[in-house]
């Protein structure tokens, strides 16, 4: 979910960063509904997941002013997403790795709303990664692996991701506005993953450009090392 600032900035003047990361959240919503309606043509169903990036450990060294503006989009968005994942029947889990202390105690209480409200829902599985960052969940699943009492040479790679907060592979993997690195991302989840990346920023990312990205996907020959 990147280039929300710089989109707004750019459509909105120079004080229109916060703008640009609420279009993004209206995005994100959009965007929930393409997968949904992706895995419901599918039979049987192939989409099982969606991830997005909204806001990294190293987001929180922003500016104080910023900060308090994207707190005031997530609880204002918050409401909305979990009722179109409900309607949807979408199971929103919210993954964080640096711990709650530093979140304000409203968008605390609202991004939990969001998981209490979608938790029996059965159909995409969406997580969204606040406060997240690919080395900080790696180091949580070995301090967690560490306290237990495994066979020496017991541990699979397998094994390993189920300790990690996002603990799933990850098949395809996007990234807008340009940048053409991971940002700290899922680091153990994209040993295998297709890479894609678009130039457009995220609050522009569009229907059409999804479907471009999972028909550049099929196209892929995933051999996987063989």
């Amino acid at each position: 979910m990147d280039g929300n600032r710089r989109y707004g900035r750019s459509r909105y003047g120079p004080a229109g960063s916060l703008r640009g990361h609420a279009d993004g959240g209206r995005n994100l919503e959009a965007a929930i509904r393409w997968c949904a309606e992706l895995r419901g043509s599918q039979c049987p169903p192939v989409l099982g997941e969606l991830s997005v990036y909204a806001f990294s450990s190293e987001n929180f060294e922003r500016p104080r002013a910023e900060l308090d503006g994207l707190w005031a989009v997530f609880e204002a968005q918050a409401p909305g997403l979990a009722e179109q994942c409900g309607r949807l029947d979408v199971r929103c889990r919210v993954l964080n790795t640096c711990g709650w202390g530093r979140f304000p105690e409203g968008v605390r209480r609202a991004l939990e709303q969001i998981q209490k409200d979608t938790e029996t829902c059965s159909g995409l599985t969406v997580n969204v990664c606040v406060g997240y960052s690919g080395s900080e969940d790696i180091c949580r699943a070995a301090e967690a692996i560490s306290q237990t009492k495994r066979a020496p040479g017991s541990l699979s790679p397998d094994d390993f991701l189920s300790y990690l907060q996002l603990s799933s592979p990850i098949d395809l993997l996007v990234r807008t506005s340009g940048e053409t690195r991971l940002s700290n991302f899922a680091l153990y989840n994209v040993a295998y993953s297709e890479l894609l990346f678009v130039d457009k920023p995220w609050p522009e990312f569009g229907k059409d450009d999804f479907q471009a990205a999972i028909d550049a996907f099929d196209d892929r020959d995933r051999r996987f090392g063989k």
